[in-house]
């Protein structure tokens, strides 16, 4: 009897180990200085693994991406992985870094010098070629109003009126 508790407990136990849903969140944030501020956050050894996998010969989901030595690879990673048109014309982010926040990496980017706009759409891609059940949470503030879209492998793409 003792050994089966211990091996429910230890079935129950390793299930916290590794996280099992595959989700980051974004937010696109339109400022009054016509710049946009994003922050994305996604678990540490999800990007790692997309990093290793995009840009390195090793495999590997516990690169340490704060390093500067990675950090032309994040940019890369990211840009080619998020989009943002602002009528029709695609810009490109300035990825300015990230952070670590347990076992999450936050990362900074921003496009500066916004023109006037009327319709924006952003796409977030990020990890889809590796997790055919990733979810990225796209949140959107702009003059106090909030709009959330979840991006899927099937449908990435969320369009604004602005």
């Amino acid at each position: 009897m003792n050994r089966l508790i211990i091996f429910f407990f230890f079935l129950i136990f390793s299930s916290f180990l590794e996280h099992k849903y595959y989700v980051s969140t974004s937010l696109f944030n339109f400022s009054e200085d016509s710049s946009l501020q994003i922050t994305l956050r996604i678990f540490k050894d999800d990007l790692s693994n997309a990093i290793s996998d995009a840009y390195l010969d090793q495999k590997t989901d516990d690169l340490n991406l704060i390093d500067e030595l990675y950090f032309k690879q994040v940019d890369k990673y990211i840009n080619s992985k998020i989009s943002i048109l602002i009528d029709d014309k695609k810009f490109e982010m300035d990825y300015l870094g990230l952070e670590t926040k347990n076992d999450m990496y936050v990362c900074y980017l921003e496009v500066e010098n916004l023109p006037t706009y009327s319709n924006v759409v952003i796409s977030n891609k990020i990890l889809f070629e590796i997790f055919d059940d990733q979810q990225n949470i796209i949140h959107v503030k702009r003059n106090d109003k909030r709009q959330s879209f979840i991006a899927r492998n099937n449908n990435s793409f969320l369009t604004l009126d602005i």
